[in-house]
């Protein structure tokens, strides 16, 4: 039982004394976790911690952005998102089958949300082309859906893509005549 205990991932979560969420995070090492927390500046108003055990890290992972996300913990910087955003589920359908012999791509077992492409659409029209990591930190997903999306959106025409690598950028196709004018 302890062995198991040793294996399993925390997510923490800090509270002040008004109740106020201060800090989510995740970890293997909790009690290594918590000094390095001590020497924060903000660490003296944590009153209380909530525990939450994650057999995986992958799992403890997601839920962290997850909370970080919808929680907006007072001083987590990386991965916040202003209220009101729509947080994407990219979880199981997103991942991919196992491939069959002569298969070389990934095949997926569902269409992206619209609400997802709606959003993507907008960021695309208000940039001067984005890169993958950018659609991917826009959407709150990996960069491996954010760019199944993007090639998806290419087939159906909507975008297209500059570029080779790194530098490759994905701009949205020629507008429709009735819009150019």
């Amino acid at each position: 039982m302890v062995l198991r205990v040793a294996q399993m991932h925390a997510l923490y979560r800090m509270f002040d004394a008004n109740g106020q969420l201060l800090y989510v995070g995740i970890t293997g090492k909790l009690l290594n976790r918590l000094d390095q927390h001590a020497e924060k500046r903000w660490f003296p108003l944590v009153a209380s911690i909530t525990l939450e055990w994650f057999p995986k890290e992958r799992d403890a992972r997601e839920a962290e952005r997850r909370a970080i996300a919808i929680e907006h913990p007072v001083y987590n910087i990386a991965g916040r998102l202003p209220p009101g955003t729509p947080v994407f589920d990219a979880s199981p359908p997103w991942r991919p089958k196992r491939r069959r012999k002569g298969r070389t791509g990934p095949r997926m077992t569902s269409e992206f949300p619209e609400a997802a492409r709606s959003r993507l659409m907008t960021f695309l029209a208000d940039q001067d082309g984005i890169t993958i990591s950018h659609a991917a930190a826009e959407l709150r997903v990996t960069k491996w859906v954010a760019r199944v999306w993007l090639e998806q959106l290419r087939k159906e025409g909507a975008v297209r893509l500059d570029g080779r690598n790194r530098g490759a950028r994905w701009r949205l196709a020629a507008l429709p005549e009735s819009d150019a004018s």
